[in-house]
């Protein structure tokens, strides 16, 4: 029985000093509001952009060649 207790004490002091970790890093490594890049946009914006130009451009061309073929 107390190894169940000593895993479950352990895995408290892991989760708890990790939250404070998380916590104090958040607050102090703030960035300034110009040089915040957003972690979740995995293209730049130019490049989304073109690449949307590319899609369009291929959805027309597959409409213009369905109507050559019929």
């Amino acid at each position: 029985m107390p190894t169940i207790s000593m895993f479950l004490f352990v895995m408290f002091l892991i989760i708890i000093t990790s939250h404070i970790m998380v916590c104090l890093m958040s607050c102090c490594y703030k960035r300034e509001d110009d040089d915040y890049v957003n972690p979740y946009r995995l293209v730049p914006r130019k490049e989304a952009e073109s690449y949307k130009r590319y899609e369009r451009q291929m959805y027309n061309d597959s409409l213009r060649n369905k109507r050559r073929k019929c």
